[in-house]
């Protein structure tokens, strides 16, 4: 998910809401962004973007697209492309970036300034 994150600039209420659908599984090159998701109620949710033009697609080379298709294979009948390692539903976009952020800096990396979206979500 991280690697992907780096790679696409995407938010991370955007990142964690990718579900199999959203990825063209023939041709695992493009990724569609259409739903985004946000804790409401103390529940995360995905919802889809508010207009059409929302919508956006994104051209991936198959080494970025190859790690969450690995991953797959993993837990094949899960719908969620990223699904939270505790609960196995969809992460918190929050707690998603917060833990990309101290990830970042274990590694010594700075956060670069597209995880600033991360706090439109909070919790």
């Amino acid at each position: 998910m991280f690697y992907l994150d780096l790679a696409t600039d995407i938010c991370y209420g955007e990142l964690v809401a990718f579900f199999w659908d959203n990825l063209d599984l023939e041709a695992q090159t493009t990724l569609t962004i259409f739903k985004s998701a946000r804790r409401t109620n103390g529940k995360v949710k995905a919802t889809q973007l508010k207009t059409v033009n929302s919508v956006w697609t994104i051209f991936l080379p198959q080494k970025i697209i190859g790690l969450p298709i690995q991953e797959h294979t993993k837990q094949p009948g899960n719908l969620i492309m990223f699904p939270s390692l505790v609960t196995n539903k969809l992460y918190s976009p929050y707690c998603a970036g917060r833990a990309h952020k101290d990830l970042l800096k274990k590694l010594g990396i700075e956060s670069p300034p597209s995880t600033a979206c991360i706090m439109s979500s909070q919790p």
